[in-house]
């Protein structure tokens, strides 16, 4: 693991070959290296072999595959494969998407 400073702010980098990502935090760079370097995630794509960290990821990274798009805004309709998609779009229509 390699720390560098940023604009103040410690970031840690991945050091697997041909990987390079940051995370700000330990933890967050630990569990990317255990889910995405390792063998240990329980949770892989049977379309394309893609390890996931979780079950929710793991049928959101389905959606890829099927088109599906199953998250769809009130206001307007637009569709979205992931939930925190449509949760950072709400903030347009000034609308909390716990509601829908």
């Amino acid at each position: 693991m390699k720390v560098i400073e940023e604009f103040k702010v410690y970031r840690y980098c991945c050091m697997h070959f041909d990987c390079g990502k940051y995370y700000s935090s330990k933890m967050n760079l630990k569990r990317h290296c255990l889910v995405r370097h390792t063998n240990f995630s329980k949770f892989q794509c049977s379309i394309c072999k893609k390890c996931l960290a979780s079950k929710q990821n793991l049928e959101e990274h389905s959606y890829i595959h099927t088109g599906e798009r199953p998250y769809k805004c009130e206001v307007c309709w637009e569709t979205f494969r992931h939930l925190s998609s449509l949760s950072v779009h709400a903030k347009i229509h000034n609308q909390d998407p716990r509601l829908f």
